[in-house]
């Protein structure tokens, strides 16, 4: 069985030969502040000194938004318990908010947080942000999707790809002037993607951000990514975790082999297919 598995990995690697290199990144922890356990975290953003957070579960999902500084809770609104809460982009004077199975996506007023609309989906809701001009919104496919804020309706898409392989699992995203960030469902790390190709050009590596002395048993996945634009700081946390981290990024300085390397392993524990080969 090792044998069988050995062999299916080299034929996986194999396949990463193709495509542009992955840079890999690692992290330096700035700071933490505190995050509820309670909050199964599905989007995240911050501005104006203010953190907005979408949370999942059926009949536990909110949005609500706190004092970045202090956490103090500033204001909720929970969904109607046929909802499961997925990610969210500020646009303009409004949130919008992604449902998952229910294909619909809501519309607020960001400072009051009523209801104002509401589109539908052409597949499931995962992740979503925006450049300014348009929603990009992820549905757990390999594909990233343009939403016209004008109308709600899809734009255009884009196949996002590494080293030959249509990448899956794409979850909670966030915009910044250089890629696009995107956490990768069952996976510890955050891609870094060319919105004009699709193409991953790197990798941010977050394993044991939180330490296993921390964790408990609801403790869920890494999940929830906001750049403050104030002073271009990221911040991250997951699902069910007791920390908000503000990290700084450090480029891995040996390219080459071992990058396909480690982003083959990365997707292999994921269990992503490519050419035909899955773990």
């Amino acid at each position: 069985m090792k044998k069988a598995s050995f062999s299916l990995f080299l034929l996986f690697y194999a396949s990463l030969c193709a495509g542009g290199e992955v840079r890999l990144y690692d992290y330096r922890l700035v700071e933490r502040i505190p995050h509820s356990r309670a909050d199964f975290t599905q989007g995240l953003e911050i501005q104006d000194g203010k953190l907005y957070q979408s949370t999942g579960l059926y009949g536990r999902s909110k949005l609500q938004v706190f004092d970045l500084s202090s956490g103090k809770l500033l204001r909720q609104r929970k969904l109607a318990k046929t909802y499961f809460g997925e990610g969210i982009t500020l646009f303009e004077d409004k949130i919008i908010q992604l449902t998952w199975h229910k294909r619909r996506a809501f519309i607020y007023n960001r400072n009051s947080f009523k209801r104002i609309g509401d589109f539908a989906l052409p597949g499931q809701g995962w992740g979503l942000t925006n450049d300014g001009n348009r929603l990009i919104y992820s549905d757990g496919t390999n594909l990233l999707r343009f939403i016209d804020p004008t109308n709600w309706q899809i734009i255009g898409s884009v196949a996002v790809t590494a080293y030959g392989c249509d990448i899956h699992y794409l979850n909670e995203l966030e915009w910044t002037p250089d890629y696009l960030l995107a956490n990768v469902w069952q996976s510890d790390s955050i891609l870094m993607i060319d919105l004009a190709s699709g193409a991953v050009q790197g990798q941010i590596l977050l394993h044991g951000l939180l330490p296993a002395s921390e964790r408990q048993k609801t403790t869920d996945l890494l999940n929830g990514i906001a750049r403050d634009s104030t002073d271009a700081s990221l911040w991250v946390t997951g699902k069910h975790w007791p920390w908000l981290y503000h990290i700084e990024l450090l480029p891995r300085e040996k390219p080459g082999w071992n990058n396909r390397q480690v982003f083959a392993q990365s997707l292999n524990q994921s269990g992503f297919p490519c050419n035909g080969v899955q773990q």
